[in-house]
């Protein structure tokens, strides 16, 4: 009996830390704000899905994920929807790639 609950309590935690990478991730919708360092540096976005749902996100792109606060600027003025995969960490939701959603002329 105790090592069923044992392997039970084992599967939850798994279970649990697993989930802990991509929170509801990903999600979609259009950018309301997009926030930069004083050097420039892409350092944050915030999305709106088609749910209305409000998300702010850091950003700590994966080294493959090539996208520039220009680009997501143009998204935010033209209404083109992005797809935001995230990670929670104690400080909030961190977006590590960010991708069009596919609405966008010519992909984006």
């Amino acid at each position: 009996m105790r090592i069923a609950a044992l392997l039970a309590c084992l599967a939850l935690a798994t279970a649990a830390c697993s989930s802990g990478k991509d929170g509801g991730s990903p999600v979609e919708g259009l950018i309301t704000d997009v926030r930069v360092s004083g050097a420039g540096e892409l350092v944050g976005i915030s999305l709106r899905t088609d749910e209305g749902e409000r998300h702010d996100f850091a950003i700590e792109l994966e080294p493959d994920a090539i996208v520039s606060a220009e680009h997501l600027r143009e998204h935010m003025q033209r209404r083109w929807p992005v797809r935001v995969a995230f990670r929670d960490s104690r400080d909030g939701p961190v977006a590590y790639r960010i991708d069009d959603a596919g609405a966008a002329p010519g992909g984006g």
